[in-house]
């Protein structure tokens, strides 16, 4: 069982040492001693043959750190240079299975090891390049090794390699390995922010790593690119260079880490406006596949084609692909059981789309609104909350049947209490969905029953510009029925607060007092107020304004205000006057019809793209308000005609 070396070293030890590898493996640092020594003894067959030993020794991870503190990296740095080629193979053989070891790794580097290796890239002995690659590999794992890999030329090594020998790589295993190495090489260097830089810069490395990722084994290719589009510059070169690749894999590859990968970095190359514009001039080649992931039942892709589809869908050209109920079940279904980061671009996606009329009562059939509930109550992230108001918003722009049944669900108590948030995009989108609520009728005295009053008093002193003029607007919406305007007038605070916006200097807020006063002064007690308090001299100061609005809004206020209280018609008119003024539409400026600039602005997102903030009334509604106040105006002559006859 003692191995025991003989005194004088010739060729015949080298059957002795062959016979003992077996016997080796007891960890002896003072065998493994000798077999350093015989490495060096000059003898060609004992030196590979101890090298062959040490191979053997090393492949045990216990005798990593042995081999290292007995100065093996030295001895084999020396070898390398050997012109026995099957010594240098045999050296370079050990080496890649020590590089395993994190120490081990730093401590080949301090011998200055790393540039002798690089070296060996470019020999034509094929095993001195595949074992100096897969040492290579190892060492890049390491952060403190990039520094001296970027010194040694190491990225510029491997796109060349890359480059020589990608094209014949599908039919020589040979060269496929030599791919391999040198990608997950390069994958592991993308870790740092300048050696991605050399990456994208040197050598034509993107068309190279673009032809390299039709390889069977392309994840690190993948892994490559997915690092240079998280930062905005490298984007349109991948975009440029990677675009025809990246869907080809996207179409025909099943494996799960291949296409979660290609979605990721599709995705973010969707974030920039032009990467996007020019990949929605291909989605016709994939929007259908597309679809198809989100009905896979691996969740993990499908909640990833989510998202690209959330980037890639942005107009209401594009909403059709999604106007079908099983895709849009499936997205309900996903929404449900999503996860924080899934659910945002679930809720992104239906925000979008929710524009789009037929998908807005699909989406309600499809149970969408017992599912967007669940993630608007207080216990969820103000994100996820802001989110649900934009769905809400934009799914309330075109039918009252879905209005009512938003505020029948028990979304309106979620809304005021995102009015409450100091995040001012939670207060605008609550503002959005609830003026888009109030453009029907049966809504109105509900919303302000839910205690909107005395928040929205509470924006419009505040101040702030934005909120402000939704908060006005959204009065003139609710002011026009006439059972919410008495629930609204019965706080004390809200006449003198309305008044006061008469006093802005800003003609828009001056424009949206005077449409909620010309709503509030269809009842009598009202302009009775007016006359008391003597406001209205503060309504004809503004009949100079430089504001066309605001001049013809004043004659509506001022016609309104012509007209006697209730108590001071005669009997025989009282019936006609009481109709007129439930009518609610002696002077209507009910519904909120400005085409402002800010009511033309767009939401932008860097994960959800362009969709409209709110949408005014319908046409529909519009011509019914043209036709009724024509008959206002025949009935108001009518009754003019009546009170002259009398005073007669």
């Amino acid at each position: 069982q003692e191995l025991v070396f003989p005194a004088h070293v010739d060729a015949n030890v080298n059957g002795f040492l062959q016979s003992t590898i077996q016997l080796l493996k007891n960890k002896s640092a003072t065998k493994t001693q000798k077999l350093l020594e015989l490495l060096r003894c000059g003898i060609p067959q004992v030196e590979e043959s101890s090298a062959n030993i040490l191979l053997a020794t090393a492949v045990d991870p216990s005798n990593h750190d042995t081999l290292r503190e007995l100065g093996l990296f030295p001895s084999f740095l020396k070898l390398i240079d050997s012109p026995n080629e099957s010594l240098v193979a045999a050296s370079l053989s050990c080496l890649s299975v020590l590089l395993k070891n994190n120490t081990n790794k730093d401590a080949f580097r301090e011998v200055g090891g790393i540039p002798k290796l690089v070296s060996l890239l470019t020999s034509k002995n094929p095993d001195h390049q595949i074992y100096a690659l897969q040492s290579l590999a190892y060492l890049s794992q390491q952060q403190t090794n990039y520094i001296a890999l970027k010194d040694a030329n190491a990225i510029s090594a491997f796109l060349q390699i890359l480059n020589n020998t990608v094209e014949q790589a599908e039919k020589d295993r040979f060269k496929q390995d030599v791919c391999t190495y040198s990608l997950w090489a390069l994958a592991e260097l993308s870790g740092s922010p300048p050696n991605l830089e050399e990456i994208f810069t040197k050598d034509e490395g993107l068309k190279i790593l673009s032809k390299a990722s039709r390889l069977v084994n392309n994840d690190y290719v993948l892994s490559i690119l997915l690092r240079l589009t998280t930062h905005p510059k490298y984007r349109q070169g991948i975009t440029d260079h990677c675009l025809g690749e990246l869907i080809n894999l996207l179409l025909t590859r099943n494996k799960t880490a291949t296409l979660l990968r290609t979605l990721k970095i599709l995705s973010n190359l969707c974030v920039d406006e032009a990467n996007r514009l020019e990949i929605k001039k291909k989605d016709h080649l994939f929007r259908p596949h597309l679809l198809k992931l989100v009905h896979g039942e691996d969740l993990t892709i499908a909640y990833e084609s989510v998202k690209l589809l959330s980037l890639m869908i942005t107009n209401e050209a594009d909403f059709g692909a999604l106007d079908d109920t099983q895709i849009l079940m499936k997205l309900v279904e996903l929404l449900k059981n999503s996860d924080k980061n899934s659910r945002l671009q679930i809720l992104s996606l239906f925000a979008n789309i929710l524009t789009h009329g037929n998908i807005q009562n699909k989406f309600v059939s499809c149970g969408g609104l017992e599912v967007l509930a669940l993630f608007f109550t207080p216990a969820n992230e103000t994100s996820i909350r802001r989110e649900v108001a934009r769905a809400i918003l934009n799914m309330t722009t075109l039918d009252d049947e879905v209005r009512e049944e938003v505020v029948t669900r028990g979304f309106l108590p979620h809304l005021l209490a995102l009015l409450a948030e100091k995040d001012v995009d939670s207060k605008t989108r609550s503002l959005n969905a609830l003026i888009n609520l109030a453009l029907s009728f049966n809504n109105t005295l509900k919303i302000v029953e839910a205690g909107v009053t005395e928040s929205l008093l509470s924006i419009i002193e505040a101040g702030q510009d934005n909120p402000k003029l939704l908060a006005c607007k959204l009065f003139v919406n609710l002011t026009a029925s006439e059972t919410a305007r008495g629930s609204i007038i019965n706080n004390k605070n809200s006449l003198p607060i309305f008044v006061s916006l008469l006093d802005q200097q800003n003609p828009i807020f001056q424009l949206q007092g005077l449409k909620i006063i010309t709503n509030l002064t269809l009842q009598g007690k009202i302009r009775k107020w007016f006359h008391d308090t003597k406001q209205v001299e503060k309504v004809r100061s503004l009949e100079q304004s430089s504001s066309h609005e605001v001049t013809a809004q004043v004659e509506m206020v001022l016609a309104n205000l012509s007209f006697p209280f209730e108590e001071s018609y005669e009997e025989s008119t009282n019936e006609m006057i009481s109709r007129i003024l439930k009518s609610g539409q002696l002077i209507l400026s009910s519904i909120d019809d400005d085409d402002d600039d800010d009511d033309d602005e767009v939401e932008r997102d860097t994960q959800s793209p362009n969709v409209p903030r709110h949408s005014l009334e319908n046409e529909e509604r519009e011509r019914d308000i043209q036709r009724i106040e024509k008959e206002d105006e025949l009935k108001k002559q009518q009754l003019l005609k009546q009170q002259q006859q009398q005073q007669q």
